[in-house]
């Protein structure tokens, strides 16, 4: 089958490929909507991996602590390790999210650490 859009395709071993523009694909096995419906009971069930970087500079994403689901521990943290500033000042915080479908998604945060 022809695809007009980059589409993420769940195969039949929870594993994921990612499926390129007009690439051709045969005897893929998908799963229903339904049957990826019935496994999600909360949101936090679509999310895969998620990370902070505590210092972003607008450029690279350094993650500084990570979250991620895999095949033997499906369980993923929702709350970060608490992370400790050096020095006073202004910060810009970066939290990336990936869901099961393989969309990326990020927020940036700033804080401000006062003088102690």
């Amino acid at each position: 089958m022809k695809l007009k859009h980059a589409i993420l395709a769940i195969m039949d071993r929870d594993t994921l490929k990612a499926v390129v523009d007009e690439l051709e694909m045969e005897g893929v096995d998908r799963r229903s909507a339904e049957e990826v419906r019935s496994k999600i009971k909360k949101w936090s069930d679509y999310i895969d991996y998620w990370a902070v970087d505590w210092d972003f500079q607008n450029d690279t994403f350094m993650q500084g602590w990570v979250a991620f689901r895999t095949r033997k521990e499906r369980k993923l943290p929702l709350v970060s390790d608490p992370h400790t500033y050096e020095k006073p000042g202004r910060y810009r915080i970066l939290v990336k999210v990936i869901d099961i479908f393989g969309n990326d998604t990020s927020q940036a945060l700033d804080a401000e650490v006062p003088l102690s």
